[in-house]
Parts: structure tokens; C-alpha cells; sequence
């Protein structure tokens, strides 16, 4: 089952019509490390929430939601 950060992404993606593949490479992340921290088989490096903050143009809820999950 995914992890709330998962679920999170993967609404993310939906919404913006990105594929996994695009998104990891944006993060500079290779899509299966993505997968894995989705699934919760991965760490979420706080780190790498404020670098999704960067690079994704998300709403004032997403981006809550994402701090959430530190």
C-alpha cells in the first residue's frame, strides 16, 4: 500500500498529466528510487520535499501536504 508522501505524488503527477519516469528525472532521482520511497521501501529525505517544492509548481495545499510527511 502507498505511503501518504505516495499518495501525495502520485495525485501530483495525475494532476499535471507527468509520468513517473518525468517526475523522478526532475527530482534528478531515478524513477524506481521514486517508486521505492512511495511504497515506503525508501527513506524521504526532507531534503528532497523542498526540491519537489522547487521544481513542481504545486498549490499552498500540496505543498502542506508535503511538509507533512517530513
Amino acid at each position: 500500500m502507498r505511503t501518504h508522501f505516495g499518495m501525495i505524488m502520485k495525485n501530483i503527477r495525475k494532476k499535471r498529466r507527468i509520468f513517473l519516469y518525468d517526475q523522478a528525472k526532475s527530482l534528478k532521482l531515478t524513477a524506481s528510487e521514486l517508486s521505492r520511497m512511495e511504497w515506503g521501501k525508501m527513506h524521504v529525505p526532507s531534503a528532497l520535499i523542498e526540491n519537489i517544492i522547487e521544481v513542481t509548481d504545486l498549490t499552498d495545499e500540496e505543498v502542506l501536504q508535503l511538509r507533512r510527511c517530513i
